[in-house]
């Protein structure tokens, strides 16, 4: 088993299942510790600097788009020629329920990512104590 988070995998999100569409967002398949590491300092930062609460949740979101989205099918409007930029500002402008949308779905991959059968295979089974 590799130790280097791969940037070219990808792991896409669907938002049928949201909203019936066939638009969907790609993300990495595997985030990097540096990744989490931007996250939960941004948070931290925006929590120490506003007391803490919804502005620390919102900088942490916005990390994690910026570091992991790779690419996604949205568009400003319907027909639209060209998808929009993945931008901050394009984050900040996602109605509500869209963000929060794509944002559960990338933190529950992250989430509940384990180890594939074949990684097991090359364990030694779980860590135990001294």
């Amino acid at each position: 088993m590799g130790y280097r988070a791969r940037k070219d995998a990808t792991h896409r999100i669907s938002l049928g299942p949201f909203d019936g569409s066939d638009n969907w967002v790609d993300i990495k398949a595997v985030r990097s510790y540096g990744d989490r590491l931007k996250a939960s300092g941004a948070a931290a930062m925006a929590a120490a600097s506003s007391g803490g609460g919804a502005l620390a949740v919102m900088e942490q979101r916005m990390v994690l788009f910026e570091t992991c989205l790779v690419a996604w099918s949205l568009r400003a409007e319907d027909g639209d020629p060209q998808v929009m930029a993945l931008t901050r500002e394009a984050f900040t402008d996602l109605p509500e329920h869209v963000g929060d949308y794509i944002a559960t779905e990338m933190l529950a991959h992250y989430n509940r990512r384990e180890l594939a059968e074949d990684d097991l295979k090359n364990s030694n089974g779980p860590s135990t104590g001294p």
